[in-house]
């Protein structure tokens, strides 16, 4: 696997370290250890923006459905 450029999206450079140590990353595995200064809220960021299109692939009014706002 090659190492991702400086500009891909922090799950990947997180996945990178993650396969390079050998290290298992299941659901309930606690992956901490491989999460540099920073980067857990630029994968907040990241996860919020893809699963608003989750949410919109899933044909569900974001704008006006209040169980999707914060």
């Amino acid at each position: 696997m090659n190492a991702p450029a400086s500009d891909a999206p922090v799950s990947e450079r997180i996945r990178y370290r993650l396969v390079s140590a050998g290290c298992r990353h299941h659901a309930n595995d606690n992956i901490a250890a491989y999460i540099e200064p920073g980067e857990l809220d630029a994968l907040q960021t990241e996860v919020q923006a893809r699963m608003q299109d989750v949410l919109k692939s899933l044909v569900i009014d974001t704008d006006s459905d209040h169980n999707t706002q914060e």
